[in-house]
């Protein structure tokens, strides 16, 4: 009787060690996968079912808005240019180009399809944090002025919506696709439209030299300069414009600071293709 009971304290004795080892080991596990979601960045993960599958959709913390808030290393009475870069975000090549922008300090302001940032929003966020500006270039890129009043109003309530799902940042500038702003598109934007004043043409353009000469021979004072982070030509380019600019005393900072750097006050509705 005695050795039934000396078994049975021994089974019990070695169960409760192998709980006692298993909630230790998940006590561990769940500090661990703690640790490691405060130091992943700046997203977390959401999982949501569709069709289904299960998919991820990343949660982004909220990052700064640096629109409308000029730094102390802007000088007013210097001479300053707003580099703004079109149908992005690309992983690839605009993360060249904000290689080039971090290297020297420079800014420059990302117009971005919001279709495009579930694949691409590193880059967007990447922009953000080294004192990018991100403006909406629609959801689609659609001609707007094909488009019916409340088609209008949509692309741009989507991308917004969008926009802050993967920045964690809304956006108070925009650029109309092929720069259409008859008075029913300006009208139905609610934001103020930026254009431009030297359009680099490196879409069409062959090479990255081209792109350069066109830049660096119209390039002045209070201008807004056209290129588009969806090609490789341009991220090359890039490397060359920007060094040059600054050479040349040029400032190169986001629309947002050069407008007020200038005193510029930006209304909604209305067009900006410099800040002369």
């Amino acid at each position: 009787m005695m050795n039934n009971n000396k078994y049975t304290f021994t089974y019990i004795s070695r169960i409760l060690f192998i709980f006692f080892v298993l909630f230790l080991a998940f006590l561990l596990i769940r500090k661990y996968k703690h640790n490691s979601t405060n130091n992943a960045g700046n997203f977390t993960e959401d999982y949501a079912v569709s069709n289904g599958a299960v998919s991820v959709v990343p949660t982004i913390m909220p990052t700064p808005d640096s629109s409308n808030i000029m730094p102390d290393t802007i000088d007013p009475d210097k001479p300053m240019i707003a580099l703004t870069f079109d149908d992005g975000p690309n992983t690839s090549t605009t993360g060249s180009i904000l290689d080039t922008l971090e290297t020297h300090n420079a800014r420059a302001t990302f117009f971005v399809v919001s279709s495009r940032l579930p694949a691409h929003y590193d880059a967007s966020n990447r922009a953000l944090s080294i004192g990018c500006e991100i403006g909406s270039h629609s959801y689609s890129h659609k001609m707007l002025n094909k488009l019916k009043t409340k088609q209008i109003k949509k692309e741009f309530k989507r991308s917004k919506k969008i926009i802050k799902k993967y920045t964690g940042n809304t956006f108070s500038l925009i650029r109309t696709p092929y720069g259409d702003t008859d008075r029913r598109v300006l009208k139905n934007t609610d934001y103020p439209v930026v254009l431009w004043s030297v359009d680099s043409l490196d879409w069409k353009a062959k090479n990255s030299k081209v792109i350069v000469n066109r830049v660096m021979k119209n390039a002045k004072d209070g201008d807004i300069i056209l290129l588009h982070d969806l090609y490789t030509n341009t991220a090359e380019a890039v490397k060359e414009i920007v060094p040059a600019l600054i050479s040349q005393g040029y400032q190169l900072v986001t629309v947002s600071e050069m407008m007020e750097a200038k005193g510029i006050k930006l209304k909604n509705g209305h067009t900006y293709g410099s800040a002369r």
